[in-house]
């Protein structure tokens, strides 16, 4: 322990030699390794709105799409609001909302009505609504409470790891969320105009036939101009382009840190011929493969390595507020431990193949 301790110091002297060469290193790294770790991170937050796509497509979900329009919708009728009761309490259709911004509230919060446990997978609860989930990182347990809308909720139980699609946006882990399932009859009868509105454009109908959309856009007419759209064409036209459009540019920027992998080899080398002299005093005296290797290794590590893994994992951290940043990092993470291993073993293993006696005749005369 103590020769290997040895040679990391050695190689963190080594480094401190070549400074200049080991900074321009990791500064090539880090820019490469930001913009692989932000398009990573895009593709992985694409792949999973394919995969929550692809659920709501299984269950034949249809959502709407509000028209753009310059004018406000109408007041909602007690037909939309009775048509929205029926709908949410069928066991087909779901709808997510947020709370108003009224009174004190924990931070991402979710009202939600009808199937949310089936479609999202939540835990099955035997309870009354309203009632709250809490997600594991929300900072709530079950046998809490919070207040929304006006309202104390009791938290009944835990999610752990599940996530919802939102149309409109993708898909949202809910690790850090509090899910209220709202009382439907007696929200949606002192709900505002405005909100009436956001739970009829935010209306998902599950195993949807003609009938079930036709009463809804009937229901609507009044207020305001949705059209239906079912969720596999979601993945055809949104999510599947913007996967081939993410992927290219991955693939280009991961093009470019393999440039990155020939400098750090490149560096190694350079290394190499620079200390040739004390290297192979320090194999003459004793020094192993291993503790070559050791020294070596701490050079790709402190100009490759680890500017790779922090940029990487800070590209991923500024997409989508960082929700896919941990499953980034560990993927770089797994890549650039791998390459790390290879290049200074790579180099110690050709310098331990020298005749180092002649080196060392070399080196002293």
């Amino acid at each position: 322990m103590t020769g290997l301790g040895y040679a990391c110091r050695q190689g963190l002297a080594d480094t401190r030699r070549v400074a200049g060469r080991a900074v321009l290193l990791a500064l090539h790294v880090a820019l490469l390794s930001v913009l692989v770790g932000v398009s990573a991170a895009m593709v992985t937050q694409s792949v999973a709105d394919i995969r929550a796509a692809s659920r709501l497509v299984d269950l034949r979900a249809v959502y709407f799409v509000a028209a753009a329009t310059d004018q406000p919708p109408r007041a909602a009728s007690e037909t939309l609001r009775r048509h929205l009761v029926d709908v949410l309490t069928s066991g087909r259709a779901y709808a997510l909302r947020s709370p108003a911004d009224a009174g004190p509230q924990p931070e991402n919060t979710l009202v939600g009505y009808g199937s949310l446990a089936r479609v999202f997978q939540l835990a099955q609860v035997d309870a009354l609504p309203p009632y709250a989930l809490a997600g594991t990182a929300s900072g709530h347990r079950p046998g809490q409470s919070v207040l929304v809308d006006g309202v104390d909720v009791p938290i009944v139980a835990a999610i752990e790891d599940a996530g919802y699609l939102d149309l409109w946006m993708g898909f949202q882990p809910l690790s850090g969320t509090v899910v209220v399932v709202g009382d439907i009859e007696r929200d949606l009868a002192r709900a505002s105009d405005a909100e009436i509105h956001d739970i009829a454009a935010r209306l998902v109908i599950t195993d949807a036939t003609g009938a079930d959309i036709a009463a809804h856009l009937t229901a609507t007419a009044g207020t305001t101009t949705l059209f239906p759209r079912w969720a596999g064409d979601k993945i055809s036209l949104d999510y599947e382009p913007e996967l081939r459009g993410r992927t290219a540019f991955l693939g280009v920027f991961l093009a470019g840190a393999l440039t990155t992998v020939v400098g750090a080899f490149g560096g190694l080398q350079a290394l190499v011929r620079s200390r040739r002299r004390d290297l192979v005093v320090h194999i003459a005296l004793g020094a192993g493969t291993p503790h070559l290797y050791v020294r070596l290794l701490t050079f790709v590590v402190f100009a490759w390595a680890l500017p790779a893994v922090v940029f990487g994992w800070a590209g991923a951290a500024v997409v989508d507020g960082g929700h896919q940043a941990a499953t980034v990092a560990g993927r770089i993470a797994l890549v650039v431990a791998c390459v790390a291993v290879a290049i200074p073993l790579l180099a110690a293993r050709s310098v331990a193949r020298t005749d180092h006696y002649s080196a060392l005749r070399e080196s002293t005369w």
